[in-house]
């Protein structure tokens, strides 16, 4: 028997494997098992630590390859215009980074994303749905998801990865 998590952080859900007995028996003998609170506590209360040693593998179920860029860039919601920088791109969508607090409260808005300094040309802004946005001290990281796929970007991905 195993206790299995899933939680929620911002619009993604996360679902993890959970604790065997095994494992609570070892690093919290002093709590039994089936009391699932006081487990959860003993391990968001950082009482158990862990590390991991090596670079494990990563799987990416993404639908399209992404790949990191930090170019500068122009962002308009709603008419008004931000600087930002790009974090990443793919064909189905891009991140990035934005200091101006109207952005967080941009989600389920029309964005508008003019890339700077970039190898590929665009006739007009690349225009997206903001699908998350999250505030890393100040700085908003924020994910949208183009409207079409866009086979040029996925070319470029996968030419430079």
């Amino acid at each position: 028997r195993q206790m299995a998590y899933v939680h929620r952080i911002d619009n993604v859900l996360f679902v993890h494997g959970g604790l065997t007995r095994g494992f609570v028996e070892r690093y919290a003998s002093d709590i039994d098992y089936d009391d699932i609170d006081a487990v959860v506590e003993r391990i968001d209360n950082n009482q158990v630590k862990f590390v991991f040693a090596g670079k494990p593998k990563v799987i990416n179920r993404r639908k399209n390859p992404r790949l990191n860029i930090n170019n500068p860039c122009e962002i308009v919601v709603n008419g008004k215009k931000m600087m930002g920088k790009m974090i990443n791109i793919s064909a189905g969508g891009y991140a990035f980074a934005c200091r101006d607090k109207y952005i967080a409260d941009a989600v389920e808005q029309k964005v508008e994303v003019t890339i700077q300094n970039f190898a590929l040309e665009f006739k007009k802004p690349l225009e997206a749905l903001i699908v998350r946005c999250t505030d890393d001290r100040g700085e908003y990281i924020v994910g949208c998801r183009m409207f079409e796929e866009n086979k040029e970007i996925l070319e470029y991905v996968e030419k430079n990865m």
